[in-house]
């Protein structure tokens, strides 16, 4: 018996060069969602999205003196929050295109403790938070996680079960 995927959940982040990798991973969850009901309509599709909003950020793919500083984060991290509205959501099999749930948590992770040779001038790294205030999807916001959570395990039941 062919194996059947019943439920499909990609992850992406932002964590900097957000200009670029946000439209970048937008293009990702898009193709996913579109790939996974091309293999079957009744798949439920969800797709979560991390944005990094910390005032700076070392990339491990980058020189350990090359840290990132960005210093308009609110409104980088409320444009990105508000670009992955785009992505249409499914109530129903019978509907065209999108996902039956996204979710976007919102991070101050500076990754700067990960650096392994951090310029003496560098920022102290500060500790990972969850944002729950703006630009986090509220409660009731459709990208909130838990609104999110509630529209994957809906859609399961009604396909599946």
């Amino acid at each position: 018996m062919p194996t059947v995927i019943e439920l499909a959940v990609e992850a992406k982040g932002v964590m900097t060069e957000h200009g670029k990798a946000r439209h970048n991973r937008l293009r990702d969850l898009q193709a996913f969602h579109d790939h996974a009901h091309t293999y079957n309509k009744n798949v439920v599709a969800g797709g979560i999205l991390v944005v990094n909003t910390a005032d700076v950020y070392w990339s491990p793919t980058r020189d350990e003196g090359d840290i990132t500083e960005h210093s308009d984060i609110d409104r980088i991290g409320e444009e990105t929050v508000e670009l992955f509205r785009n992505i249409p959501l499914r109530n129903d099999p019978s509907d065209r295109g999108g996902m039956e749930g996204m979710g976007v948590l919102v991070v101050r992770h500076d990754n700067l403790d990960k650096n392994p040779d951090l310029p003496p001038n560098a920022p102290s790294s500060q500790m990972t938070t969850l944002v729950t205030d703006d630009p986090a999807p509220s409660s009731g916001d459709p990208l909130n996680y838990s609104t999110m959570i509630y529209r994957l395990c809906r859609s399961y039941e009604d396909r599946w079960t």
